[in-house]
């Protein structure tokens, strides 16, 4: 039910236990399954694929109270999971391996500082008058820079969706564009509007939380110490 759950079941090498899936979940074949989402769940076809363990990226959101009745009811076995943060992110790591073997495994996220003390805004692609989604405290990019010794410009937690003119007010010392696919010019161009250095980063897995982030941390900081050069 999460593509980041998906994508660290896969990493630790449980592909062939996966018998459905999120219509969002890349990391698997398309002839698996797809069950809806945490929101919208064809519980009729989950039944018909019988699993033994059903997994949900917990959220704010209440838990799908159809879900918890049929694992009461002996079903499945049911667990929620957080995916916000690099340590949510090794725990989901942790749990998966401990479900499905008797030797947990651990993950490792080792990242070399950076040479600089720079403050950052990390933000999707946006438009004119958006800057896009920004990463506040306790997400999972906002620890990969801090791991880096970089600040986050943005002390809110959670993630925010700003104006070009909430982020002039930050005045970050840079700017840091993450797509998961080519990043479009006029995407950034009211970014660019503000004279802010901007580094564009481009990464398939960089917005999904997932234990692909220690590959994303890696690249992340192989593009700052290049300079942090403009595209």
């Amino acid at each position: 039910m999460s593509p980041g759950i998906t994508q660290t079941l896969v990493d630790l090498g449980f592909e062939e236990s996966i018998v459905g899936r999120s219509p969002f979940c890349k990391a698997v074949d398309e002839s698996v399954p797809v069950v809806g989402d945490y929101h919208d769940i064809d519980f009729e076809r989950l039944l018909t694929l019988k699993p033994t363990v059903v997994i949900v990226q917990e959220t704010k959101s209440p838990k799908n109270e159809h879900l918890n009745q049929l694992s009461n009811d002996g079903m499945f076995r049911l667990h929620y999971w957080p995916l916000d943060s690099i340590e949510d992110i090794k725990q989901v790591y942790n749990k998966a391996s401990d479900v499905f073997t008797d030797t947990p495994r651990v993950l490792e996220l080792n990242v070399d500082p950076v040479e600089t003390t720079e403050r950052v805004l990390i933000v999707t692609q946006g438009s004119d008058v958006s800057a896009g989604l920004c990463f506040g405290l306790n997400t999972y990019l906002n620890d990969v820079i801090e791991s880096m010794g970089l600040e986050n410009a943005l002390s809110r937690e959670g993630w925010a969706m700003l104006s070009l003119e909430d982020v002039a007010k930050l005045n970050p010392d840079r700017i840091i564009v993450v797509s998961d696919t080519p990043i479009k010019k006029e995407s950034v161009k009211g970014i660019r509007s503000l004279e802010i250095p901007v580094l564009l980063f481009e990464h398939e897995h960089v917005l999904i939380p997932s234990s692909q982030v220690s590959n994303v941390a890696k690249e992340l900081r192989s593009s700052l110490v290049g300079g942090f050069n403009e595209d």
